[in-house]
C-alpha cells in the first residue's frame, strides 16, 4: 500500500556560528529564496551574534535564535540544547530542517528526529568520519554535497552504516553569477589600455596568492613554454591575504629568476572580475587543492578557455577535451603542454570555449540550482516512509524537470512576513507570536 504523502510546508534553514565555508551565508540565503519561491514558508535558525544574524535581519526572513552554547557545558549541556531546539521546532511547526553544515547538523539532527521533521544535511566540506558520526548524518533523509569530491566520501560513510535514512549522498552543484552584458566590452578596453592586439595571447590566473593555489607552478609552466618559443603575457590577479607572508615577493623573485619577469604582471586584488576573465584568452587554475572550482566556471562564462588541475571540485566542471583541459596537480611540465596546446591550436581552444560556456550555463545557473533543489524536496514529499528510495543524481544529469524554470521569483520584498526576531522557548522572552496554522507570513 502506498504511504500517504507528507507535505513540506514550513522549513527551518539552520546556519551555525562555526560555518566559515566560502559562500556559506550567500548559499544559505539562496536556498531560502528558492524554497520560498516554491510556495513553502521559511524561517532561519541561527545563533545570536553569529555571522548570519545581521544578514537575515536585513532580509525579509524570520529569525529564530538558537542556543549553541549549552551543548558544550558539562554533562547536561547536550540534553538541554536538544530540548530547547526541539521546543523551537515544535513551536513553529517545522516540517523540514535544512542544515547548512556538519556543525548545524550536529545541533539539530536529534531534535528534528524527535519532532518527526524531515532532515536535510547540506555538507559543503569533507569532514572526518568521527565528525560525521557525532553530527548524526545517518539520521538525515537527504544528504547533499556540492561536488563529487565531497559526495563520494559521504556516500562511502553512509554505505558503511546499516541504519541510515539516506542510502547515498546526492549532488547539488553551487551556482555562479553570470557576467553582465558589458563585460566583453570592458575586457577589450582593458586589453587596449595595455596595448595588446587581438592576436596577442593573455594567460591568466585569478585567486588568492597562497601556496595552495599554485601560482608558482604556473610560473614554472610559463618558463617551459618560453623555451618552446612562445612568450604570452601572464596576468596573475589576486593578493596574499596573509599580510605577514612573503609569498608574493617570492613569486616575483621566481619570475625574474626564470627569465619571464617581463611577461608576468601581478595585478593585486581587483574588483571587476568579469572584465579580467573576458580579457584573458586562457585561464589557468593550477591549484594543489581546490574544493569547488567556481573560478573555472566563471571563466567559461567569460568565453575563456580553461586549463585546470585534477583536484577537488575542478573535475566536476572541467571535462578534459570538452569544457577545458585537465592535468594532474603539481605537474608543471604537463601544465605547460596543455597551455601550449591551446595557444597554438585555435580549433581546440574554440572547442573548449564553446563546450565550457554551454556546460556552465546549463549546470551552474541559479535556475538550475533551484530546479534541482526543489526536485529533491518534491521527491522527499513523495517518499512514503523515511529512508525509502535513494535521491541520487550526477552533476551532468539533465533529466531533472524544467517545470520550475521561469516560475521562480527571488524578490524578497514580496514576502508579507517582514523581518522580526523570534526568541525560542527557553532563550529570553518571546518577541512575536509563532506562525499561524495558515502559514508563515500569511496576513
Amino acid at each position: 500500500m502506498r504511504a500517504r504523502k507528507r507535505m513540506i510546508k514550513r522549513v527551518a534553514i539552520v546556519h551555525h556560528r562555526g560555518d566559515q565555508i566560502r559562500q556559506s551565508e550567500r548559499s544559505a540565503l539562496h536556498v531560502a529564496d528558492v524554497i520560498r519561491a516554491s510556495g513553502r514558508d521559511v524561517l532561519f535558525f541561527t545563533p545570536p551574534g553569529g555571522p548570519m544574524e545581521d544578514i537575515v535581519r536585513q532580509s525579509s526572513f524570520a529569525l529564530v535564535p538558537i542556543d549553541d552554547q549549552s551543548r558544550e557545558k558539562g554533562l547536561w549541556g547536550g540534553p538541554i540544547a536538544t530540548s530547547r531546539a526541539f521546543i523551537s521546532l515544535k513551536r513553529y511547526s517545522i516540517d523540514l530542517v535544512h542544515c547548512m553544515s556538519v556543525q548545524a547538523l550536529r545541533h539539530m539532527a536529534r531534535p528534528a528526529r524527535l519532532c518527526h521533521a524531515r532532515l536535510v544535511a547540506h555538507i559543503q566540506s569533507v569532514p572526518a568520519d568521527k565528525e560525521l558520526h557525532r553530527s548524526g548524518c545517518g539520521m538525515a533523509d537527504l544528504v547533499i554535497a556540492p561536488t563529487e569530491a565531497i559526495r563520494s566520501p559521504l556516500t562511502a560513510y553512509l554505505n558503511q552504516r546499516k541504519r541510515n535514512r539516506a542510502a547515498a549522498a546526492s549532488l547539488l552543484p553551487l551556482f555562479v553569477d553570470f557576467p553582465d552584458d558589458d563585460a566583453p566590452k570592458r575586457g577589450k578596453q582593458l586589453r587596449a589600455s595595455h596595448h595588446l592586439s587581438p592576436d596577442e595571447a593573455v594567460v591568466g590566473m585569478w585567486g588568492p596568492l597562497i601556496p595552495r593555489m599554485g601560482a608558482d607552478l604556473l610560473l614554472e609552466a610559463v618558463e617551459l613554454i618560453a623555451r618552446r618559443g612562445l612568450r604570452p603575457k601572464v596576468w596573475i590577479v589576486g593578493d596574499d591575504p596573509d599580510t605577514d607572508s612573503n609569498h608574493l615577493n617570492e613569486l616575483r623573485d621566481q619570475a625574474r629568476s626564470l627569465g619571464i619577469g617581463d611577461q608576468v604582471r601581478f595585478w593585486g586584488a581587483q574588483d571587476d572580475k568579469s572584465a579580467f576573465l573576458s580579457a584573458m584568452d586562457i585561464m589557468v587554475v593550477p591549484a594543489r587543492l581546490e574544493p569547488y572550482g567556481l573560478i573555472a566556471v566563471e571563466a567559461m562564462l567569460g568565453h575563456t578557455a580553461v586549463v585546470a588541475t585534477d583536484t577537488g571540485g575542478l573535475p566536476d566542471c572541467v571535462r578534459n577535451g570538452e569544457t577545458g583541459l585537465l592535468v594532474p596537480p603539481v605537474a608543471p611540465d604537463l601544465l605547460s603542454d596543455a597551455v601550449f596546446r591551446l595557444l597554438v591550436d585555435m580549433d581546440a581552444r574554440q572547442q573548449v570555449v564553446q563546450g565550457g560556456e554551454q556546460f556552465a550555463r546549463a549546470v551552474y545557473s541559479q535556475n538550475s540550482f533551484a530546479d534541482r533543489l526543489i526536485g529533491y524536496y518534491d521527491r522527499l514529499e513523495n517518499r512514503g516512509s523515511a529512508g525509502e528510495g535513494v535521491l541520487e543524481e550526477s552533476v551532468a544529469d539533465e533529466s531533472h524537470s524544467k517545470a520550475m524554470l521561469g516560475k521562480m521569483d527571488f524578490d524578497r520584498t514580496k514576502e508579507p512576513f517582514q523581518n522580526r526576531a523570534v526568541a525560542p522557548v527557553g532563550i529570553g522572552a518571546v518577541n512575536a507570536d509563532p506562525p499561524s496554522e495558515e502559514g508563515v507570513g500569511k496576513p
